[in-house]
């Protein structure tokens, strides 16, 4: 009798939808966002400086030879 009125009253009871995965672990996701993000700022920055140095580097040689 009282496993046939639980089984009746889990049968009525609404089911939850399953959460989705963003919902689960937003938390990893919004730091993976950020580590990214800073990740390719940084190595941006990086190559940006190195390409100032080649070219600055560049113009101090043809100066010289233009010099010479």
């Amino acid at each position: 009798m009282h496993l046939q009125l639980l089984l009746l009253i889990r049968a009525s009871e609404p089911r939850m939808k399953p959460q989705s995965w963003l919902r689960r672990n937003w938390l990893l996701a919004a730091g993976g966002a950020f580590v990214t993000i800073h990740l390719s700022t940084w190595i941006l920055q990086k190559v940006m400086k190195r390409s100032v140095r080649s070219e600055v580097s560049v113009k101090q040689n043809a100066m010289k030879e233009k010099t010479d």
